[in-house]
């Protein structure tokens, strides 16, 4: 999704210019979108076909993917007017990265309590994960919205400036065997990250034999 997402994204904000602003108005409205679909991807509809389902979930969970690049690409490319200078730029995005991993580190410790503590059970239950998603992705969105209330006006001077267009970006890739190598050890690296999200649960049901050691694992 992210492959086909991104390329798709960056010129589609960087030709925006709705009332909220450049780069505002897709922090203000995409991390509500984030917190309907993302609720919707756990609730659980007991569809009587399977199928039905399945469509529903990827439905939902591409919205909500798609939404997550859009607020990211948003307030990636506003480092550049909140911060004076160079040096402080670089340093904002230190710090951003800086603190993903904190967030990493608590998302690992807080999430599996919060699904235990909503769902009323020491397990993983429908309930549990519906109401755990509702509540982060809730405070996603006051946080972003507090954000776009910070930085309103801030992207104004952004709209005076050229537009990046999908074909330059794919031609650069493509003629760039520097750029090309960066892409694909970044897919690379991208594809590695994501088979050990999706198997690390199972070594701490199946090999540790404990779910809540997976806090560790962040």
């Amino acid at each position: 999704i992210g492959v086909i997402s991104v390329p798709i994204l960056g010129p589609a904000i960087e030709k925006s210019n709705m009332k909220w602003g450049k780069y505002g108005s897709w922090i203000l409205l995409a991390p509500f979108v984030i917190l309907v679909s993302a609720t919707l991807l756990f609730a659980n509809f007991n569809f009587a076909n399977p199928m039905t389902a399945v469509v529903v979930s990827t439905i939902c969970f591409t919205i909500q993917a798609v939404s997550t690049n859009a607020v990211y690409i948003a307030y990636t490319s506003m480092n550049s007017y909140l911060a004076s200078d160079g040096r402080e730029a670089v340093s904002l995005a230190t710090v951003r990265s800086q603190l993903g991993s904190v967030a990493k580190i608590i998302a690992g410790y807080t999430l599996l309590p919060m699904v235990y503590l909503f769902g009323g059970e020491k397990t993983m239950t429908s309930k549990g994960m519906l109401l755990t998603a509702f509540v982060t992705t809730l405070v996603c969105f006051l946080l972003f919205e507090n954000l776009y209330r910070a930085t309103r006006g801030m992207d104004a001077e952004a709209t005076a400036k050229e537009s990046v267009k999908a074909s330059d970006m794919i031609k650069a890739a493509v003629t760039s065997r520097p750029l090309m190598l960066v892409l694909l050890a970044e897919i690379a690296r991208v594809i590695t990250i994501f088979m050990i999200m999706a198997l690390f649960p199972f070594f701490f049901k199946y090999v540790v034999d404990d779910p809540t050691k997976a806090s560790t694992f962040f």
